[in-house]
């Protein structure tokens, strides 16, 4: 019974352990940056993925980052790549705070490092003051071309929101 009960102990702080929490960029400077890790799913196809929120003093609302970590197979980024890109042309993203409707927003998109794509979106101050007290934001993206499915990106919010709430003291959110 003893071994059980430590087993039990292990798993529990185990997984408090390894529960995802928001990470400040380092160095801390202005604009700020929040991130946080999570998933991004084409069909069966799934790779790690980046939630990162920033917010200037002097420029409002809060700028959101939906990072993949990798590319997932069959999904044609490039036409989202660049300024004139697809998705600033059309409204082939949407998002959704909490359990709300997906709404849909206009994305930049381009190639940060070897193997890292970031889609960014302007995010206004009510969803981004929202994400303090939800525990999910979700991200979809069309394909530019064609009718296969979307990117799904999913990202589990941390119970402690002190490193968002520094984040996005600025954007007045």
């Amino acid at each position: 019974m003893r071994n059980g009960v430590w087993a039990l102990g292990l798993a529990l702080l185990g997984g408090v352990a390894n529960a995802a929490s928001w990470q400040l960029a380092e160095p801390v400077a202005d604009p700020i940056e929040a991130r946080v890790k999570g998933t991004v799913s084409f069909g069966r196809e799934s790779v790690p993925a980046e939630l990162a929120l920033s917010c200037r003093r002097d420029a409002p609302p809060a700028w959101t980052s939906v990072r993949l970590l990798g590319k997932p197979k069959g999904f044609d980024l490039a036409p989202f790549e660049g300024p004139g890109g697809a998705g600033e042309k059309g409204r082939l993203a949407s998002y959704a705070v909490g359990r709300a409707r997906f709404l849909p927003v206009k994305v930049s998109g381009a190639w940060a490092e070897s193997g890292v794509f970031g889609l960014t979106f302007a995010l206004p101050a009510r969803e981004a003051a929202a994400l303090v007290d939800v525990r999910q934001l979700q991200f979809r993206l069309k394909p530019a071309k064609g009718r296969a499915s979307p990117l799904e990106a999913r990202f589990d919010l941390p119970g402690d929101s002190a490193p968002l709430r520094r984040t996005l003291q600025g954007c007045g959110a």
